[in-house]
């Protein structure tokens, strides 16, 4: 009997530690642009869309996002399109076949993605950080909040 509690007790152990709140990442939008650019900002979500392709100085907007493997992607697909990842790909595809903007780079790691941001001037891109994500060289752009 007193085997079978142990059991019992470890296994509630486990499941708590399974299940214990950890820091979440948060979904952040970074950009290697001029602190006067940010005011043509109206909305992320039109960067994301492809509504709105150039900066205020007439200059492209280099959009970067999270590959199509990576969750990050699929959230910024339904917060922004109300869509999947793939769709959001196929969305950029037609817009850039149409020569209607250029396609967003996509990277399959957080590290690739940052790199390209602080090497590319006029870029835009999306990544979850957290609190050991070093954002030197970007500066933070607003994301609008979210309708409830």
């Amino acid at each position: 009997m007193q085997w079978s509690l142990t059991k019992l007790l470890a296994g509630l152990v486990i499941v708590l530690i399974m299940n214990a709140p950890t820091a979440r990442a948060e979904l952040i939008c970074l950009g290697n642009i001029s602190q006067d650019l940010i005011g043509n900002i109206d909305d992320v979500g039109q960067i994301v869309t492809g509504e709105q392709t150039s900066w205020a100085n007439g200059s492209t907007i280099r959009l970067a996002l999270p590959g199509k493997s990576s969750p990050q992607l699929e959230g910024i697909s339904a917060r922004f399109m109300t869509s999947t990842g793939k769709e959001l790909q196929r969305h950029w595809l037609r817009l850039a076949f149409a020569g209607q903007a250029a396609p967003p780079k996509f990277f399959d790691s957080n590290d690739a993605l940052l790199n390209y941001l602080r090497k590319t001037p006029g870029s835009v891109g999306f990544i979850e950080a957290d609190e050991g994500t070093s954002l030197e060289g970007l500066i933070q752009i607003q994301i609008q909040q979210e309708n409830s």
